[in-house]
């Protein structure tokens, strides 16, 4: 029996953030754990599923159908899927299974500094890019020429491998510079994600030295984040000497503390 690869990408999705949620709860995620994540993401969802799952085309394809009185159920049910993923467990997905923000995580690792984004203002930019993605996509499917997701098909467009490359590139020095401030997905996530029920908090060892909010490359953890720009990196957690963080299913969806 062939199984789409759709379905296996789905799979592949819900099984790695499973095990990384409880690797982060029980504190066993490192920095090797993480690579080891991040290179079998590249392998699996880019190379061997061709760039699946891939969190943008949906939206792309809804929107088209929108302007054109037909809209793929199964596009509808996947871009849900992905952000359910978000509610229950954060931005996981985003951090490792995604493989444009993996490839963008790998190549953050070159350069211990990098250019941190404004989270506030790459917010409002990303969201005004989805808007505007939205509107071009009902009339027209222009980001399917250009979307770096194609580059992991291994046959790429000459746009679709230039993009990819510039993101690349640039992610050695900018921190994920297409997931801060491009994403139109990420502008979903970074919304759902409010509510996550997985967080990362601060417990009562903390001291509020402010080490964990300065070696992360969002400066997401503070009391009173709502960490909806964090990316599970993991930074904050080895930088920390008092084991004052920790990864907790927050039913009530409280903002970290």
């Amino acid at each position: 029996m062939n199984i789409p690869l759709p379905f296996i990408g789905l799979g592949y999705t819900i099984a790695v953030i499973t095990v990384i949620a409880i690797l982060f709860m029980k504190k066993k995620m490192n920095d090797k754990a993480g690579l080891f994540f991040l290179i079998i993401s590249v392998f699996v969802s880019g190379i061997l599923l061709g760039g699946l799952p891939n969190p943008i085309a949906p939206i792309q394809q809804i929107a088209y159908g929108l302007g054109h009185g037909k809209v793929n159920p199964v596009h509808v049910a996947g871009i849900l899927i992905l952000l359910l993923t978000v509610l229950f467990s954060g931005r996981i997905f985003c951090g490792y299974v995604c493989p444009l923000g993996a490839i963008q995580e790998l190549m953050s690792r070159f350069r211990k500094k990098q250019v941190k984004p404004h989270t506030e203002v790459s917010g409002k930019v990303r969201a005004v890019i989805l808007i505007g993605f939205i509107i071009v996509g009902i009339f027209s499917p222009l980001y399917i020429k250009i979307d770096p997701f194609g580059a992991f098909s291994l046959n790429p467009s000459l746009y679709q491998a230039a993009v990819f490359l510039v993101i690349a590139i640039t992610a050695i020095s900018v921190y994920r510079p297409w997931c801060a401030w491009i994403c139109p997905f990420g502008a979903l996530a970074s919304l759902v994600s409010r509510f996550s029920l997985l967080k990362i908090g601060m417990n009562e060892n903390c001291n509020d030295c402010g080490a964990c909010k300065k070696k992360c490359p969002t400066s997401q953890p503070y009391r009173g984040s709502d960490m909806s720009e964090c990316y599970y990196c993991g930074r904050c957690f080895s930088v920390c000497k008092k084991d004052a963080l920790e990864a907790k299913i927050n039913i009530a969806g409280k903002k970290g503390d």
